[in-house]
């Protein structure tokens, strides 16, 4: 399942009109919930949790160093309240409006009564547009004394760790090079039937061949894991699933080890393989037991001046039928191989949208209106998307020329109007790195009130792609 907070109806608009205004929204407090015992999926339009097991005050509030419309929200339950499994989270404003909501992975919150409790901290993420108009209002009583004594103590423990010569000697820690390495980020779908080559499937992760006449299946499986199998082996020699990433540092040689942990099907010879930016092979390493999962490893020096490295599950003389299932992937500097660790769902989301963003028209819930010109039937519009991409993006779209698509208006909390707008024409185009989304409408009848906040509503087929992949 997947696990991730999004800003409900009430909080989009709030954020749009403060915005607009120049108004502040404060923050207070952030409640976590039950879902009456099961696991819950968030939703737009929720104004409370499902069943609220307990609200606090928060404990802080802040944008991301490296993000900044990222919005963490924290909370911490003491350990003197539990007895409940946490499923839901939501983010309140000082009028006690819910202001966004989230799914939270099941955790059981002990009482001290049971013979053993702790703390437990809960985190909200949120990308937002701009993060200016958003503050934290708190009792200082209640949070900043104990914050203020951890933060000195962490702090101790932080210049300890930097001044040691090797903090981690029992391994060198890295951070997986690879983006959705783990496979939890799908965009364009979770199945992909006779595919044919330099088709992205999971985020991140394209599948290839040496001649570009197989075609493949790659699905998300019951247990979320990666599934790549020969549909059609053409003539081809090898076929591959890879990931290409950039290296920050062209200026000199580096060593990687490229890690998975998979199984392969009988009778398949499979290897995992790094390759550098002309393609030629840095290190391989075959795959042994068939239908046994295994963790397998390489080690390679990509020399200077590559610019990428390329990481492949490769399928050597395919035959149709034959697979590898994969459960994770990294790629690390150095010559270890260290554990690896699922990433959060949504930093991991927000990570692959530096390279592909598909957006369903419908999930476009705030847009600044921009232009108005109701003699030429011209309206256009702004949709931040929030995370740079990597490079100027390629822009498809899905959005008929001539349509009919719902435009509700809001001032809130009151439904100003409804109307059905003719669509004759239109234009999608971003900014150079794909920060804003910019739609522009003709229609015969478009008529809008800049002082409102507007919605758009097309059918559920239509979306918009923005693409930058490496």
């Amino acid at each position: 399942m997947d696990f991730y907070s999004l800003l409900t109806t009430v909080g989009q608009a709030a954020l749009a009109n403060a915005g607009a205004l120049g108004q502040t929204i404060n923050l207070s407090h952030m409640a976590v919930g039950d879902g009456n015992g099961s696991a819950v999926t968030p939703n737009e339009t929720a104004t409370a949790l499902v069943n609220e097991v307990y609200r606090g005050s928060l404990n802080s509030l802040s944008t991301d160093p490296d993000n900044p419309n990222w919005l963490i929200a924290e909370l911490v339950i003491p350990t003197n309240v539990g007895g409940w499994t946490v499923h839901e989270v939501g983010l309140f404003d000082s009028n006690g409006n819910l202001f966004a909501y989230g799914n939270f992975p099941e955790t059981y919150k002990p009482q001290l009564s049971e013979g053993a409790s702790r703390d437990l901290v809960i985190r909200m993420v949120l990308q937002i547009s701009g993060t200016t108009n958003v503050e934290l209002k708190i009792d200082p009583a209640v949070v900043l004394a104990t914050r203020d004594y951890a933060d000195i103590v962490a702090q101790v423990k932080i210049d300890e760790h930097e001044a040691a010569t090797n903090p981690h000697p029992q391994y060198g820690y890295n951070p997986n090079r690879l983006i959705n390495g783990g496979f939890q980020v799908w965009q364009r779908g979770e199945s992909f039937t006779d595919v044919l080559v330099d088709t992205y499937t999971a985020d991140r992760w394209k599948f290839d061949d040496s001649d570009g006449t197989s075609r493949a299946n790659i699905i998300k499986n019951a247990q979320s894991n990666l599934v790549f199998e020969i549909a059609d082996a053409g003539s081809a020699i090898v076929s591959v699933l890879d990931q290409k990433i950039d290296v920050l540092d062209q200026n000199q040689s580096f060593q990687f080890t490229f890690s998975a942990l998979l199984k392969k099907s009988s009778g398949t010879s499979a290897s995992i393989t790094m390759y550098d930016e002309t393609g030629t092979p840095l290190a391989s390493k075959l795959i042994s037991d068939p239908d046994e999962f295994q963790t397998v490893s390489v080690t390679g020096t990509l020399p200077a001046n590559n610019s990428t490295i390329n990481s492949r599950f490769q399928i050597n003389n395919p035959q149709n039928g034959q697979a590898l299932e994969i459960v994770w992937a990294k790629l690390e500097a150095g010559s270890i191989a260290t554990p690896f660790e699922y990433s959060n769902y949504t930093t991991e989301v927000l990570k692959c949208q530096r390279y592909y963003k598909r957006i369903k028209v419908n999930d476009i819930r705030f847009i600044e209106h921009l232009v108005d010109n109701t003699s030429e039937g011209i309206a256009r519009f702004i949709y931040p998307m929030g995370v740079p991409m990597r490079t100027t993006p390629t822009l498809v779209d899905t959005i008929p020329l001539n349509t009919d698509f719902t435009h509700t208006t809001y001032n809130v909390p009151d439904v100003e109007n409804n109307m059905t707008v003719q669509l004759l024409n239109k234009l999608v185009m971003s900014d150079p790195q794909g920060c804003n989304l910019y739609i522009t409408l003709e229609g015969n009848t478009i008529i809008f009130d800049d002082s409102h906040v507007h919605f758009m509503q097309f059918s559920d087929a239509v979306y918009i792609e923005m693409i930058a992949e490496i």
